[in-house]
C-alpha cells in the first residue's frame, strides 16, 4: 500500500467509507446510529470549513435512531443556515428518519426507483413505574409532533393539506417512488 501524498489523499484513505473529499462528497448508507452520526458530523464539519463549493450526501438508509438522525438534521441545518448548500441525492431509500435528514438539505434529488418513506415515529416502551413510562411517552410524542411539523414545512406547498392532515396521513408510512416524492414536495428533483 503507498503511503498517501497529500493531506486530502490521507484523509480520504482514512475515512474511504464514509467521505470522498476531492468530491466534497458524504456516505451516509446503512443504519443511523449514534457511530454513523458521530463520523457524519465530524466528516461534514471538516468539508463546511474545507471550501465554499458546495457539500453533496449521497444517502443510503432504512432510517434508525431519532436522536442520531436529529443530530445529523440539526448540523445539516445550522450549515445551510450559515449559506452552505448541501445536495442529498437518495439512492435506494430514505426511510424513517433519513427521510427527516434529506429534508434538511437546500437541494434534495432522488432516483426515479428509490423510495422515500415517511411515517410519525414510534414510542418505544420503557422500563420504570408507569409513572416513568408515561412522561417518556409524552416527552417522545411531543418530539414526533416536532419533527413532524418540520417535515410539513419542507413539503406543505406540493403536499397542500393541513398539518394536522399530514400528521393523521403520516400515522401510517407514506411510501414513494422518486418519482412521487418530487411530486409530493419531499423532493425537489427525480433523477
Amino acid at each position: 500500500m503507498r503511503k498517501p501524498k497529500t493531506d486530502n489523499e490521507a484523509l480520504t484513505a482514512l475515512h474511504e467509507h464514509a467521505l470522498n473529499v476531492p468530491k466534497r462528497t458524504i456516505y451516509l448508507f446503512g443504519d443511523i446510529d449514534d457511530e454513523s452520526a458521530a463520523t457524519f458530523i465530524k466528516n461534514f464539519t471538516y468539508l463546511t470549513g474545507a471550501a465554499d463549493e458546495p457539500i453533496v450526501i449521497e444517502l443510503m438508509s432504512p432510517g434508525g435512531s431519532v436522536d442520531a438522525g436529529m443530530a445529523i438534521y440539526d448540523t445539516i441545518t445550522a450549515a445551510t443556515a450559515g449559506g452552505v448548500d448541501v445536495f442529498c441525492k437518495v439512492r435506494g431509500e430514505a426511510s424513517s428518519i433519513a427521510c427527516v435528514i434529506l429534508q434538511a438539505c437546500s437541494k434534495r434529488f432522488v432516483f426515479k426507483n428509490a423510495t422515500v418513506m415517511h411515517h410519525r415515529g414510534t414510542v418505544p416502551t420503557g422500563e420504570g413505574s408507569p409513572e416513568e413510562q408515561s412522561t417518556v411517552a409524552a416527552y417522545n410524542n411531543r418530539q414526533f409532533d416536532d419533527i413532524d411539523e418540520m417535515v410539513y414545512n419542507r413539503v406543505r406547498y406540493a403536499y397542500g393539506g393541513s398539518l394536522r392532515k399530514f400528521r393523521l396521513d403520516t400515522t401510517k408510512a407514506i411510501c414513494m417512488t422518486g418519482t412521487e416524492a418530487v411530486e409530493a414536495g419531499f423532493a425537489d428533483f427525480a433523477l
